[in-house]
């Protein structure tokens, strides 16, 4: 079994209160993040997220959130 990446999705109501907004943390196998689970250092997670937003396309719910509100 291999991992390719780990999504997680809410919908959230909009700031306009016209329906819902998607919100989707993204998470991408990188070896620095395939390290961490193998080492069993899951509360490295979050902040090994946020390091590779730029580069891997990862992002943390809480990222994309402020995105969404500061985009309305």
């Amino acid at each position: 079994m291999v991992l390719e990446g780990i999504l997680l999705s809410a919908l959230l109501p909009r700031a306009d209160g016209r329906g819902r907004a998607m919100i989707m943390e993204v998470l991408m196998p990188t070896p620095a993040i395939r390290n961490l689970v193998r080492e069993d250092k899951f509360t490295r997670l979050y902040s090994a997220m946020q390091t590779g937003t730029g580069q891997t396309g990862m992002q943390t719910f809480n990222q994309r959130t402020g995105e969404r509100l500061l985009s309305n």
